[in-house]
């Protein structure tokens, strides 16, 4: 059986067409719902310029759903939810042709359902924005001593997340936000978790807002600032998403990187080695 990929946008906006067509005979390419949130979203001709790579066929990619579709699951069973393409959507589908046209206009109740996941990614981007204000009570002193020191207590920090048992720890102290759905013990839980692998990102993502606005992101909330976190917040997901799956193609730099802290031994794939 073939291993499954996740795609991100940057990857797919990269990569040629050709290549995609190997790749989906090496993978099971998969399109996730923050993949096709950014793909709707974006600029018309950066949407055409993705659809336009993806297979011409039936069922050419495998969906999944948001990582919050896994975390629940866990929260209910007690168990791992398992790989995202083993909790793929089961529809036989092709994409609308007129995605490729760039001056296609989204049917309104679509466009409205998008407007809705919009409003819910705001949300989570102040929640987002209030864990990287924990950072300095985690890890100690990040933005004081020579650039030298800091770089040395940013790579520690990211050791320390990196380590599972160490989140697991940390995760032993969180509470569940519904008192009926309480989280499953600490001591089951490992790499395999979609909670876990969830906590790891997002403390990655957390700690690299505080050091990039240098704890004053509150003063600095402008539209493009917002639009960048916005960015990371779908991030989050893909890579959160490749590491249960244990493959995820990007060309971000920074995800390559922690993707090598998290899992060396998975498959991470570029147009910038590919």
């Amino acid at each position: 059986m073939k291993q499954g990929l996740i795609l991100d946008k940057c990857f797919l906006e990269g990569v040629s067409k050709s290549r995609l067509l190997e790749l989906s005979n090496q993978y099971k390419l998969i399109v996730s719902g923050p993949l096709f949130y950014e793909m709707l979203t974006t600029r018309s001709t950066s949407r055409v310029r993705c659809f336009r790579k993806l297979p011409s066929k039936r069922n050419p990619v495998l969906l999944v759903e948001h990582i919050g579709i896994l975390l629940r699951k866990e929260i209910e069973h007690s168990r791992p939810a398992g790989k995202p393409s083993n909790n793929r959507i089961n529809i036989d589908f092709e994409f609308n042709a007129r995605l490729l046209e760039a001056d296609y206009q989204l049917p309104i109740e679509s466009a409205r359902a998008l407007d809705h996941q919009s409003l819910e990614l705001r949300s989570e981007l102040y929640q987002i924005i209030e864990l990287s204000k924990t950072s300095e009570s985690l890890f100690g002193s990040l933005l004081t001593g020579t650039q030298e020191e800091q770089d040395r207590a940013k790579q520690n920090a990211e050791i320390l997340i990196a380590n599972c048992d160490e989140v697991r720890n940390f995760f032993g102290t969180l509470e569940s936000p519904d008192p009926n759905l309480p989280y499953p013990s600490a001591q089951n839980i490992n790499s395999s978790w979609a909670l876990l692998r969830w906590l790891q990102v997002r403390m990655l993502f957390a700690l690299d807002i505080h050091l990039r606005y240098q704890d004053q992101v509150d003063e600095m909330l402008t539209a493009g600032v917002l639009d960048r976190l916005e960015h990371d917040l779908h991030d989050m997901q893909h890579l959160t998403l490749g590491l249960l799956e244990g493959a995820f193609a990007t060309n971000e730099k920074k995800l390559q990187r922690w993707w090598n802290l998290l899992l060396p031994s998975g498959d991470l794939l570029s147009t910038n080695v590919i």
